[in-house]
């Protein structure tokens, strides 16, 4: 079958392999330069130990293209010298032989020429900030592993080269696209693009093409409703932050689940057991991160809480949603529409914690200025209260800001890293 020519970008060849074929012309050229400097001359030329070492150097060029026919056959010096020209008159017009051969088959069939070595490697499909996080994660894990990442943005050739991994510029949702990613020898496919319904249907062509990918094709679903109703289609119960979908396609995952989990289990079921049974949790920003942290306190830390605040500009369709997808638990719930950033806001939200001089605040709307900001304003007016801060990605000045007021940061990053090193043994073991 004749195979896509598609825009490919190879990886950085390993350092091995560079050697391999760098090593065999410097030997012919080191040889050559040292048996005519000690007096090997030629039946051709036998005054060429008298040349100077650029006759010299400019003799040893020529083997690579004439391999020697000029210069005629070793004479005079020792025979060690004689041995070391003879082995450059080998060498050198096999190096140019095996640089033609490679080249001309590059030029003739590339995706020929690449697919026949690539097996047993993993595909990533997407190269924005999900693919990279597991592109680093995977190269802490497995720092040789044959991997190949596939967008249709070319300027993800920078992230695949700084990486070491393959780069195939294309539209994963074509045939042709995936012919050339090697599927049925590929050890499996993550599959993170920002589209759920794309990656879903590209998840389901992929394991039909090939259903060597049965349980070894991982898919990300950013919408946690969407999320929610293809587990409940499915019957599947979600887990930490892998749940298992399909046994074809192998797992679903959320981003936010892994730090909203160890928010709750590391800091907030902390801050309760230090507490009495009036704890209150104020939620600012309703949305994938938020919900999560909601979903996952009822889950595992029911009763130890007595009441929720949700704040969010969209807070009634948000609680309305949440409601219909999870349900809310038996506490008590207040419901405050507005901008974060609006003080009003926030005495509505004095207002609705009664009293309470402790409460716990999750900052975890998109921005991460805001919640920075929001934070720094909570602490010095509740220096009491505990505040957590949802981020991206921590930095020295998070960490600096952290330690200064007293607020604790979840950096959703640094926590997807972690967990996708952990997952990626998981999900793509050879065992």
């Amino acid at each position: 079958m004749r195979q896509s020519r598609l825009p490919y970008h190879a990886p950085p060849q390993p350092r091995t392999r560079w050697m391999r074929r760098v090593l065999p012309a410097a030997a012919a050229v080191a040889m050559g330069m040292v048996a005519f400097q000690i007096g090997v001359g030629t039946d051709a030329r036998p005054d060429m130990p008298q040349v100077g070492w650029v006759a010299h150097l400019y003799a040893v060029c020529t083997l690579f293209v004439l391999g020697g026919l000029d210069l005629g056959f070793p004479t005079g010096s020792n025979p060690l010298g004689r041995c070391l020209l003879w082995l450059a008159y080998f060498l050198a017009p096999i190096a140019t032989t095996i640089a033609v051969v490679e080249a001309f088959l590059a030029s003739l069939q590339p995706g020929w020429w690449r697919n026949h070595r690539l097996r047993d490697h993993v595909v990533v499909v997407g190269g924005e900030y999900m693919g990279l996080l597991y592109l680093e994660a995977l190269r802490e894990e497995e720092p040789k592993a044959s991997v190949i990442i596939v967008d249709q943005d070319p300027t993800v050739v920078e992230i695949a080269r700084h990486f070491g991994v393959g780069f195939l510029n294309g539209d994963v949702r074509r045939s042709k696209t995936r012919e050339a990613l090697c599927l049925n020898r590929a050890r499996g496919v993550i599959v993170m693009t920002r589209d759920d319904l794309v990656n879903l249907a590209v998840a389901t062509d992929m394991v039909e093409e090939a259903p060597n990918l049965a349980g070894k094709l991982v898919v990300h679903v950013r919408d946690l409703g969407f999320k929610r109703a293809l587990l409940k289609e499915s019957g599947a119960t979600d887990g930490l932050s892998v749940s298992s979908f399909d046994s074809k396609l192998g797992h679903i995952f959320n981003a936010h689940r892994v730090a909203a989990q160890h928010l709750v289990e590391q800091r907030l079921r902390a801050h309760f057991a230090r507490t009495d049974a009036s704890d209150l949790v104020v939620l600012a920003g309703f949305g994938r991160f938020n919900q999560t942290i909601l979903e996952t306190l009822q889950d595992q830390a029911s009763g130890e809480f007595h009441g929720i605040v949700i704040v969010d500009v969209q807070a009634e369709v948000q609680a309305r949603s949440f409601d219909e997808q999870v349900g809310f638990g038996s506490y008590k719930i207040e419901v405050i529409e507005g901008d974060m950033n609006d003080p009003e806001v926030w005495r509505r939200v004095n207002t609705a914690c009664g009293g309470i001089e402790a409460p716990a605040y999750v900052l975890g709307s998109d921005d991460d200025s805001t919640n920075l900001r929001v934070a720094m304003s909570l602490q010095l007016h509740h220096p009491s209260a505990r505040v957590f801060v949802r981020c991206f990605d921590e930095s020295a000045f998070t960490r600096r800001l952290e330690m200064e007021t007293g607020f604790e940061v979840s950096a959703v990053a640094t926590l997807m890293r972690a967990s996708l090193r952990v997952h990626h043994r998981e999900w793509f073991s050879r065992t």
